[in-house]
């Protein structure tokens, strides 16, 4: 995969970026997850979007901060392959046809039955630590994302504090990562 990473993108990667798109493409054609806990500036983004393609994981949801929505939709602009984007506003009302659907953690749970229907082949999960608490109940963000990623199957979670406060913190990042090593939280 690393020879192909650096051809998905028409930016030159670093070599730490091209190390990591590849090890994020081999997981996701092996329909494993990843967690990718690279500092922040280091290029997180590029090399998931590079990782998508070569691992051919198109189409995918994308869900992030609200802030970081129409970041995700420029930095597509570096790849070699045009994608059609489709930023998602709004609790309701329909998701336009895309490679790319982008949405915010606010909208995860109004959008959840849509967001099944789509058949994506990958799931992104952008400042994954929003998805910290453990014992979540069925309707909270972390439960619905949990359900998201074991249907879609292929899954990445990226974020720069993996464990921003205590080590429980931990367990539903490395839950939709991979279910059957950590199944439950006790």
């Amino acid at each position: 995969f690393l020879h192909h990473v650096q051809r998905a993108t028409r930016r030159t990667l670093f070599p730490h970026q091209v190390e990591g798109a590849g090890w994020l493409a081999e997981r996701l054609s092996q329909s494993q997850g990843c967690l990718l806990a690279d500092d922040q500036g280091l290029g997180k983004t590029i090399q998931v979007l590079a990782a998508l393609l070569v691992s051919r994981s198109i189409p995918v949801i994308i869900v992030c901060p609200s802030s970081l929505k129409h970041n995700w939709a420029r930095e597509m602009e570096h790849l070699s392959v045009p994608l059609r984007v489709s930023i998602v506003e709004g609790r309701s009302g329909p998701i336009e046809p895309a490679h790319v659907f982008i949405l915010n953690y606010d909208l995860l749970r109004d959008r959840e039955a849509q967001l099944m229907r789509l058949r994506a082949r990958a799931i992104v999960f952008d400042e994954a630590q929003e998805l910290k608490k453990p014992d979540a109940n069925t309707r909270h963000r972390a439960s619905v994302a949990t359900r998201l990623a074991k249907v879609v199957g292929r899954r990445i979670l990226l974020t720069g504090t993996p464990m921003p406060n205590r080590p429980h913190e931990l367990w539903r990042l490395l839950h939709i990562t991979d279910p059957q090593q950590w199944p439950d939280y006790p």
